[in-house]
């Protein structure tokens, strides 16, 4: 079935939920959980703040995305 942004899927009792991430090239990156555990995937997101500051300032991304991209979910079990 196709991937729906933003929206939690469950598939064979675990939850994947997809984000379009901060990158040169349109790109995908995913949460999953399943039995407790959880894998984060950042589809290679540009993490730097101030650039990401900068395109809000100016009005190329809003608010909300860039709460979204500096809100970084260190919680997970493994992140790549």
């Amino acid at each position: 079935r196709p991937v729906s942004l933003g929206r939690p899927m469950l598939i064979h009792g675990g939850k994947i939920q997809f984000f379009y991430s901060f990158h040169s090239i349109p790109c995908i990156g995913f949460e999953a959980y399943f039995g407790g555990k959880s894998f984060y995937y950042s589809a290679d997101t540009c993490f730097d703040a101030d650039l990401i500051n900068k395109l809000t300032d100016e009005g190329v991304i809003s608010q909300n995305r860039r709460d979204f991209l500096l809100d970084f979910p260190w919680h997970h079990d493994v992140i790549l």
